[in-house]
């Protein structure tokens, strides 16, 4: 049983509004490996079955490509899975915990098709990348709503500008990691910093871990009480709530730079008798005899190479009576 990765994407940008592309692929990746294991294609149109068609005549006899004819957006879950169901059959293996976005649609549809039986359910992790970046998707639509005050959204907008809603989880992310606790508390502080996150970037320090923040700047101004006051806290809350959710899914993620750096050392010592030595880059670039037949003598003269050259030109000419014979040949 392993961690695989998912995705889909289509050969046309919905800009979350048009979700009418007419082909879409879907990649299943090893986790560890990085090796591709599965890649499933839809097509909703065919060029020559759409031309006969329209002409109301029979279409000749061609490769289809029209596999799929229902909607774009379903075209992801299809492939993915395809790609588990297939998993056995292709590679002997069991997908058991599946790494992807937040679309729910893919999840929903392994639970029904349910590709290793009702007593193997696959898990899905949330991926972090999607995870902060629908964190700042929600965040910048909150600063477009009008109910709150303009200095407020103004603030959110600025610090979502300078992605310091993402910097607070992710240094978080990277400090927890680095501890030498359990895992059950590194996930339960983690769950902590990112819930104070709001707040330390709104202007409230009273919860704030000494690691990150040092207290209030100079010229600083809290305006949590105010945003708690017009809703603006409990809507980021909210939005929150998801990423809070997910972070005990790093339990087994979070030794992942400890058994790297560990693999790594022990890798050395296998080879530390081996000296290393860099290969010298090639240079590729022109030299100073680029362009010469042959290499140049030093102590060639000037005469010497005027007389090369006459002698090069008169070998390249060639007599009229050639000239006649070559016209003959390659008159066709």
């Amino acid at each position: 049983m392993i961690t695989v990765v998912a995705d889909g994407s289509w050969c046309k940008r919905s800009y979350k509004t048009k979700y009418d592309s007419l082909s879409g692929v879907a990649t299943v990746i090893g986790f560890r490996t990085k090796k591709i294991l599965f890649i499933g294609i839809r097509n909703r149109y065919c060029l020559i079955c759409e031309r006969s068609k329209n002409k109301n005549t029979i279409s000749e006899t061609h490769n289809c490509f029209l596999n799929w004819k229902g909607t774009s957006t379903g075209m992801e879950a299809d492939a993915v899975a395809e790609g588990f169901a297939k998993s056995i059959e292709m590679h002997g293996l069991i997908y058991n915990k599946l790494i992807g976005d937040g679309d729910s649609s893919v999840c929903k549809r392994l639970h029904q098709t349910l590709p290793y039986g009702p007593k193997l359910l696959v898990d899905k992790i949330e991926c972090r990348n999607h995870i902060l970046r629908n964190l700042g998707q929600k965040i910048s639509q909150l600063t477009k709503n009008t109910k709150y005050p303009v200095h407020l959204r103004n603030l959110l907008n600025q610090k979502q500008k300078c992605n310091k809603f993402r910097t607070a989880i992710t240094m978080a992310i990277q400090y927890r990691k680095l501890l030498c606790d359990s895992e059950v508390n590194k996930i339960k502080d983690l769950k902590k910093d990112i819930e104070n996150g709001p707040s330390h970037l709104l202007g409230q320090h009273l919860n704030c871990e000494s690691y990150f923040c040092n207290g209030s700047k100079i010229g600083e101004q809290n305006v949590v009480p105010e945003a708690e006051k017009c809703g603006l806290m409990s809507e980021i809350s909210q939005i929150y709530h998801r990423v809070v959710e997910n972070a005990q899914i790093g339990k087994q993620f979070l030794k992942a730079r400890e058994s790297k750096l560990s693999s790594l050392q022990k890798r050395r010592l296998n080879f530390q008798k081996e000296k290393y030595t860099a290969k010298r880059k090639k240079n590729f670039a022109p030299d100073e005899h680029y362009g010469l037949a042959e290499p140049l003598d030093d102590n060639e003269t000037p005469g010497d190479i005027d007389e090369k050259i006459n002698n090069f030109m008169k070998s390249l000419s060639i007599s009229s009576e050639a000239i006649d014979k070559l016209e003959r040949d390659t008159i066709d």
